[in-house]
């Protein structure tokens, strides 16, 4: 658990079971009996979606990122390097 700007906690890593996945890509193991399993894939996730990930950077910094991750650092290494 994390706990955001707000004083939330907010699930970000996660481990899931998708049963989907494999029956779309026709995955399939050959069991002790001989016959054709379809398996279960685990998923695991550090930083949860990326999108929610990015969207609590700018909140858990109230707005005010640290200069590495700053877009105005960027920019103005952009314009350096560009010249």
């Amino acid at each position: 658990m994390f706990k955001d700007a707000l004083g939330r906690d907010i699930q970000i890593p996660t481990v899931q079971l998708d049963f989907a996945m494999p029956k779309r890509f026709n995955l399939f193991y050959i069991d002790e009996n001989g016959e054709k399993q379809i398996p279960v894939m685990v998923h695991r996730v550090v930083l949860g979606s990326y999108e929610r990930f990015l969207v609590l950077l700018p909140e858990q910094f109230k707005g005010v990122l640290p200069i590495w991750l700053s877009p105005v650092q960027v920019n103005i290494v952009m314009n350096i390097v560009g010249e």
